[in-house]
């Protein structure tokens, strides 16, 4: 009987104990793979929801980064369009003061006022010339007379 318990019932006992002891490990390691795909699982999806948070994040700033620039544009068009409006009103309020002005140096007939009164400043001038020389002809002839007087006294 010894004989049959060592060769049969412990043979069979053995396998028996092997088998449970491999599927036993076997459990265990699966256990422990499942539950570490479990947690491989679960970090992914918190990194997918991570990903899906920045991406909606990028996007939300992407569209205000995209509306402020398009403001800023505008901005700076309308300020240009503004700035060239001012300098082309300017411009043309200055040409047509100056176009007053030039119509209010100018007498009925078209001529210049600057022209006219340069033409009398050479009347003048020329009135004056004509005077200082009787003048000057009327003291010489003055003088002569005295020069005269006086030497008819010496005599």
């Amino acid at each position: 009987m010894s004989e049959l318990f060592n060769n049969e019932i412990i043979i069979h006992h053995r396998h028996v104990y092997e088998d449970i002891v491999k599927t036993s490990s076997e459990k265990t390691i699966n256990e422990f793979l499942s539950e570490f795909e479990g947690e491989r699982a679960k970090r992914a999806d918190m990194i997918l929801q991570k990903y899906v948070v920045l991406s909606k994040e990028y996007q939300s700033q992407s569209k205000q980064f995209k509306s402020k620039h398009e403001e800023i544009v505008n901005s700076e068009s309308q300020k240009r369009e503004m700035i060239i409006k001012n300098f082309e009103d300017h411009y043309k309020s200055i040409r047509e003061q100056m176009e007053k002005d030039r119509l209010s140096f100018v007498d009925k007939d078209g001529v210049l006022e600057i022209t006219k009164e340069n033409q009398m400043l050479e009347e003048k001038y020329g009135e004056l010339i004509k005077e200082i020389e009787e003048k000057t002809a009327l003291m010489e002839k003055q003088i002569e007379e005295k020069q005269k007087g006086t030497s008819d006294i010496k005599k």
